[in-house]
Protein backbone atom coordinates (compact mmCIF):
# COMPACT_ATOMS: atom_id res chain seq x y z
CA UNK A 1 0.00 0.00 0.00
CA UNK A 2 1.31 3.11 -0.91
CA UNK A 3 0.66 5.20 2.56
CA UNK A 4 2.59 8.37 2.00
CA UNK A 5 0.76 9.92 -0.92
CA UNK A 6 -2.66 10.78 -2.05
CA UNK A 7 -4.75 12.15 -5.11
CA UNK A 8 -5.52 15.68 -4.43
CA UNK A 9 -8.86 16.15 -6.42
CA UNK A 10 -9.52 20.05 -6.60
CA UNK A 11 -9.37 19.98 -10.46
CA UNK A 12 -11.91 16.99 -10.72
CA UNK A 13 -14.61 19.55 -9.87
CA UNK A 14 -13.08 23.25 -10.35
CA UNK A 15 -10.60 24.66 -12.24
CA UNK A 16 -8.01 25.08 -10.86
CA UNK A 17 -3.75 25.50 -10.63
CA UNK A 18 -1.16 27.87 -11.87
CA UNK A 19 -0.64 24.87 -14.41
CA UNK A 20 -3.89 24.76 -15.75
CA UNK A 21 -3.56 27.03 -18.95
CA UNK A 22 -6.17 25.21 -20.46
CA UNK A 23 -9.44 26.64 -17.92
CA UNK A 24 -10.52 22.64 -17.58
CA UNK A 25 -11.38 20.50 -14.86
CA UNK A 26 -11.00 16.54 -14.98
CA UNK A 27 -13.71 14.88 -16.79
CA UNK A 28 -15.40 12.08 -15.29
CA UNK A 29 -13.95 9.54 -18.07
CA UNK A 30 -10.53 10.47 -16.81
CA UNK A 31 -11.49 10.31 -13.33
CA UNK A 32 -12.45 6.77 -13.48
CA UNK A 33 -8.82 6.06 -15.51
CA UNK A 34 -7.37 8.15 -12.24
CA UNK A 35 -9.29 5.90 -9.91
CA UNK A 36 -8.48 3.13 -12.02
CA UNK A 37 -4.79 3.03 -12.33
CA UNK A 38 -4.61 4.54 -8.19
CA UNK A 39 -6.44 1.00 -6.87
CA UNK A 40 -3.82 -1.17 -9.25
CA UNK A 41 -1.03 0.42 -7.66
CA UNK A 42 -2.59 0.14 -4.27
CA UNK A 43 -3.04 4.18 -3.50
CA UNK A 44 -5.27 4.63 -1.39
CA UNK A 45 -5.95 7.76 -0.30
CA UNK A 46 -8.39 10.95 -1.64
CA UNK A 47 -7.96 14.30 -0.54
CA UNK A 48 -11.79 16.02 -1.45
CA UNK A 49 -13.46 19.19 0.47
CA UNK A 50 -17.23 20.42 -0.58
CA UNK A 51 -16.03 23.62 -1.25
CA UNK A 52 -13.97 21.47 -4.87
CA UNK A 53 -16.93 22.72 -7.01
CA UNK A 54 -19.00 19.56 -8.30
CA UNK A 55 -16.63 17.63 -7.46
CA UNK A 56 -18.06 15.53 -4.55
CA UNK A 57 -21.36 14.54 -7.50
CA UNK A 58 -19.09 13.60 -9.66
CA UNK A 59 -17.21 11.29 -7.05
CA UNK A 60 -20.66 9.96 -5.92
CA UNK A 61 -20.97 8.16 -9.52
CA UNK A 62 -17.58 6.55 -8.68
CA UNK A 63 -16.82 3.50 -6.92
CA UNK A 64 -14.59 4.36 -4.18
CA UNK A 65 -14.53 1.15 -2.02
CA UNK A 66 -10.82 1.03 -2.23
CA UNK A 67 -10.00 4.52 -0.85
CA UNK A 68 -9.34 6.07 2.08
CA UNK A 69 -11.15 9.76 1.85
CA UNK A 70 -10.39 12.93 3.78
CA UNK A 71 -12.13 16.13 3.67
CA UNK A 72 -12.40 19.60 4.90
CA UNK A 73 -14.34 22.04 7.25
CA UNK A 74 -15.78 24.98 5.77
CA UNK A 75 -13.53 27.67 6.78
CA UNK A 76 -14.08 29.82 10.08
CA UNK A 77 -12.73 32.72 10.59
CA UNK A 78 -13.54 33.41 14.29
CA UNK A 79 -11.15 32.21 17.55
CA UNK A 80 -14.31 30.70 18.85
CA UNK A 81 -16.47 28.35 17.15
CA UNK A 82 -20.34 28.92 18.34
CA UNK A 83 -23.21 26.45 18.01
CA UNK A 84 -24.47 27.72 14.88
CA UNK A 85 -20.71 27.17 13.87
CA UNK A 86 -20.90 23.31 15.00
CA UNK A 87 -24.03 22.95 13.21
CA UNK A 88 -22.61 24.44 10.05
CA UNK A 89 -19.34 21.91 9.97
CA UNK A 90 -21.94 18.91 10.65
CA UNK A 91 -24.25 19.76 8.23
CA UNK A 92 -21.33 19.72 5.78
CA UNK A 93 -19.66 16.42 6.99
CA UNK A 94 -22.85 14.55 6.76
CA UNK A 95 -23.47 16.08 3.09
CA UNK A 96 -20.38 14.68 2.31
CA UNK A 97 -20.64 11.23 3.78
CA UNK A 98 -23.97 10.84 2.16
CA UNK A 99 -22.82 12.16 -1.19
CA UNK A 100 -20.07 10.17 -1.36
CA UNK A 101 -21.55 7.16 0.05
CA UNK A 102 -19.03 7.19 3.16
CA UNK A 103 -19.73 6.11 6.77
CA UNK A 104 -16.51 7.92 7.91
CA UNK A 105 -13.79 10.15 6.56
CA UNK A 106 -10.28 8.69 7.57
Amino acid sequence: MINKIGLGSVQWGSVYGVSNIEKNKVNSNEISKILSYSRSIDLKLIDTAPTYGNLEKTLSKQNLNHFNIITKTPKLSKEKINKNDLELINNTVNNSLNLLKQNSFY
